[in-house]
C-alpha cells in the first residue's frame, strides 16, 4: 500500500511568498536594475563626451551639467520626494544616479548624486556640501540642504547646485544668505571617510566662531557629540547633530562656526554617553568659548541600553523555555 506523500509547506508560505515575488518585480528599482540600467548609464556616457567636447573648462562643464539635468528631471515642474512616497522609492537607500533619472524623482540630495556622477566622468574636482535647516524667517518654512561645489582651474572652489540652478563663475556662495534671505547655521563639506569640515564663512558673511570645552567631573569629554540648534522667534531648527555630525576632540573641544544674525541664539548640546548638558549661545562676538558640564542624564542612551537589555533577557527565556519544553517532549516519549 503506498501512501501519498504531503507537503510540509503550507499554503500560507505559498501565498506569501508569490505576494513578496510581486512586490519585488513590480518595484521600479527590478525594472531598473533588468531592462534600463545599461540603457541610462549609456546616455549619461554618451553626454558626458558632448560636454568634454563642447566646454573649454570646468566651469563650462558644470553649467552644462546643470542645464542637462535640469532638462532630464524636467525643471522647473520637476517631480520631488515627500513623505507619502520616499519610503515606497527606498530614497537614501539607493546611491544608484541612474535610478533617479529613470523614475524621474529628485530632491537636492539626489540632484547632486547625479550632478557629482556627472563631474565624475567628465574630469572636474567636486566635493559634497551639507547644511541643516536652512529657515526662512518671513514664512518659517525649514529646509535642509544638499549641494556640490566644484573646483576651477585655479584652485578655487565654486558652488554648482542644481535645485537652485547656481554654477560658476556667475553664481555667489552667499546666495542663500544675502539675496535669499535664508537663515543658514552652518554649511559643511563631507569627506570621503564621512567626516565633515566646517566651510560656513564661505557661506555666510557674518559668522562668530565657538570653542565648545565639555567636561564631566571635571574631566575633558573626548569623542563626545555635538548638537546645534538655531532660536528664531520661538522656533527651534536643527544645525548641527542630524546631517552634520562632529566629535569633541582628546581635549574635549570643538571649534565651529555658526552664522550670526539679530535675533538669534544657539541651544548647544553635548551627549557623552548616559549623559548630557546644553546651553544656549547668542552669537555676540569673532571668537567665543562656552563650557558645558557634561552631568546630566541622557535618556536617549538610557532607553537603548534598557530595550538592549530586555531584549536580551527576553531571548534568553524564549530559548531556555524552548530547551525546557523539549526536555519535556523527549522524557514523555520514553
Amino acid at each position: 500500500m503506498s501512501t501519498q506523500k504531503i507537503s510540509e509547506y503550507p499554503n500560507w508560505k505559498y501565498l506569501a511568498s508569490i505576494v513578496l515575488f510581486a512586490l519585488i518585480v513590480s518595484h521600479p528599482l527590478f525594472a531598473y536594475s533588468v531592462t534600463e540600467n545599461d540603457k541610462i548609464e549609456s546616455q549619461m556616457m554618451d553626454e558626458s563626451v558632448i560636454i568634454i567636447n563642447q566646454s573649454a573648462n570646468n566651469s563650462e562643464k558644470a553649467e552644462m551639467i546643470i542645464q542637462w539635468e535640469q532638462e532630464q528631471f524636467n525643471f522647473p515642474a520637476a517631480n520631488h520626494f515627500n513623505s507619502n512616497n520616499y519610503r515606497y522609492y527606498l530614497r537614501d537607500y539607493i546611491p544608484l544616479p541612474g535610478y533617479y533619472l529613470y523614475i524621474n524623482r529628485a530632491n537636492c540630495g539626489e540632484l547632486a548624486l547625479v550632478f557629482e556622477y556627472m563631474a565624475n566622468i567628465t574630469s572636474v574636482p567636486y566635493r559634497q556640501i551639507v547644511t541643516e535647516d536652512m529657515l526662512n524667517p518671513v514664512s518659517m518654512r525649514r529646509n535642509n540642504h544638499r549641494f556640490s561645489e566644484v573646483q576651477l582651474e585655479n584652485d578655487s572652489w565654486m558652488i554648482a547646485d542644481v535645485g537652485f540652478n547656481l554654477y560658476p563663475p556667475k553664481s555667489s556662495k552667499y546666495e542663500f544668505t544675502e539675496n535669499r534671505g535664508y537663515l543658514v547655521g552652518h554649511v559643511a563639506i563631507k569627506n570621503d571617510d564621512g567626516t565633515f569640515t566646517d566651510c560656513t564663512p564661505s557661506y555666510v558673511k557674518n559668522t562668530s566662531k565657538i570653542i565648545v570645552n565639555a567636561k564631566r567631573d571635571g574631566i575633558p569629554s573626548s569623542n563626545a557629540d555635538i548638537e546645534v540648534e538655531l532660536l528664531y522667534n520661538d522656533t527651534k531648527k536643527p544645525v548641527i547633530g542630524n546631517n552634520i555630525k562632529y566629535k569633541t576632540d582628546e581635549q574635549g573641544t570643538l571649534e565651529l562656526n555658526l552664522g550670526s544674525y539679530d535675533e538669534c541664539s544657539y541651544v548647544v548640546t553635548v551627549k557623552d554617553g548616559f549623559y548630557k548638558n546644553s546651553t544656549t549661545f547668542v552669537p555676540n562676538e569673532d571668537v567665543s568659548s562656552i563650557e558645558i558640564e557634561v552631568d546630566k542624564w541622557n535618556i536617549d542612551s538610557a532607553v537603548i541600553v534598557v530595550l538592549f537589555l530586555v531584549s536580551i533577557v527576553m531571548y534568553s527565556s524564549l530559548k531556555f523555555g524552548n530547551f525546557i519544553g523539549e526536555m519535556l517532549v523527549k522524557k514523555r516519549k520514553q
